[in-house]
């Protein structure tokens, strides 16, 4: 390892206490009133409803409100228009992000008719489109964020949400410092002078390495595969610790069941960035369940496999690592697998469904310095190329901006000054 092994546990934790000294960081800012900076020709404005925090003054601790609603938001702001985080706006916007939970055909009535109240033509987007199967969405919502293709299909399937009224906008994440640099300083630089690079240790030491998870903690307490395959790796003194940032409760069940867990609670995006840098391999098990094989029949002549997903599933947790460009093995999922491809990595190299593919992946990357070089190298490039939000952002102004045009075709629009 590049440092004693002793010392980067007690560099992580470090990194990482600061976190629970104070929950303020992530606090919701105040209920606000949009105080629009002046209306240019062709410049929109933007209400943010979706999410509080405007990743300056808070930073938003839950994932799906940080992602589509802090940062849609910003990249926005960072290609022109007017975006103001505020609960309401005296001057009417032109487009209001509001979470699809308020959206709904039950209880968004009266909100989106509020929401339109000076203005007909306002163009609704809703974010964290991860609904109830029993709730669908307001047929008056225009457009509505979904997290991968697989969750755009289930949206239509389940919610009857269009093709042409969805944004699918990847799960990447944005270093709080660089919102602070783009809109307190003015310096809009690259995204990525603001997250720290996976540096790869020369050696393991003989007590096994640190692997990081991050996320949603469901995949990782139900990946009975994986769990098997590490209990093993950790018996042969290939793996010392599992750290995992999904919370303290869920690694305290895993460590009952014989896993090396150490649990924290999300630390902010900038400090868990740190963390995985840090970290000699990630783990990104993402179905729910394992595999299932339905033997063959005379109707149906070969085997069939299937790979359960949840409807929204998304490579969320394998884009965060290949920002810092920390190598990894992951189950099987469509946006990792289009992520490997395009940084010229083997699929059958990362991906494993058995305990002993898991087994046998993650110990040729821990016992081979040169391969993780190599993929920690692939996978930062691809994301510098890929995974920058004014790009992600773009795709979401361009539909923004068709629904504003089809709106205002359809209906003549009363809107403030």
């Amino acid at each position: 390892m590049s440092v004693p092994e002793s010392g980067m546990v007690i560099a992580l934790f470090a990194g990482l206490l600061l976190a629970s000294i104070s929950r303020t960081a992530f606090a919701a800012s105040p209920d606000a009133v949009c105080i629009w900076k002046g209306r240019n020709a062709g410049r929109l404005r933007v209400q943010v409803k979706s999410s509080k925090c405007d990743g300056l003054a808070c930073e938003d601790a839950l994932g799906g409100t940080r992602i589509f609603g802090t940062n849609i938001a910003n990249g926005l702001k960072l290609l022109g228009p007017d975006v103001q985080f505020a609960s309401r706006c005296v001057i009417p916007a032109d487009v209001v992000l509001d979470e699809a939970r308020l959206l709904t055909t039950s209880r968004g009535g009266q909100r989106i008719a509020n929401l339109r109240r000076d203005n007909s033509c306002v163009v609704i987007v809703a974010t964290k489109t991860n609904l109830h199967p029993q709730e669908s969405l307001h047929p008056d919502v225009d457009l509505a964020t979904a997290g991968s293709f697989i969750h755009a299909s289930m949206n239509e399937v389940l919610q009857g949400i269009r093709p042409s009224r969805t944004i699918v906008h990847r799960l990447v994440e944005v270093p709080k410092a660089y919102w602070s640099s783009a809109f307190m300083t003015g310096n809009v630089s690259n995204m990525y002078s603001f997250v720290p690079r996976h540096s790869v240790a020369s050696t393991l030491t003989g007590t096994g390495a640190v692997l990081c998870y991050h996320g949603n903690a469901w995949h990782m307490s139900q990946s009975k595969d994986l769990i098997t395959a590490l209990k093993k790796l950790h018996g042969e003194g290939l793996v010392k610790t599992i750290l995992m940032y999904s919370g303290r409760e869920s690694a305290t069940r895993l460590r009952k069941a014989g896993l090396p867990v150490i649990g924290f609670e999300y630390p902010g995006v900038d400090k868990l960035f740190a963390a995985l840098s840090r970290c000699e391999l990630g783990l990104v098990p993402n179905i729910d369940g394992n595999l299932t094989i339905t033997s063959p029949t005379r109707a149906w002549p070969w085997p069939v496999v299937s790979l359960p997903h949840k409807s929204s599933v998304n490579g969320g947790r394998a884009f965060v690592m290949a920002q810092v460009g920390l190598p990894f093995v992951a189950t099987p999922e469509y946006e990792a697998a289009e992520l490997l491809g395009g940084a010229g990595i083997e699929t059958d190299a990362v991906f494993a469904l058995t305990p002993a593919q898991w087994h046998s992946n993650i110990a040729r990357l821990l016992r081979s310095v040169p391969t993780r070089e190599d993929m920690s190298s692939r996978l930062r490039s691809y994301a510098e190329a890929k995974y920058d939000i004014k790009e992600e952002a773009k795709r979401v102004e361009g539909s923004i901006l068709r629904a504003v045009r089809r709106r205002s075709a359809a209906q003549t629009c009363a809107r403030g000054s």
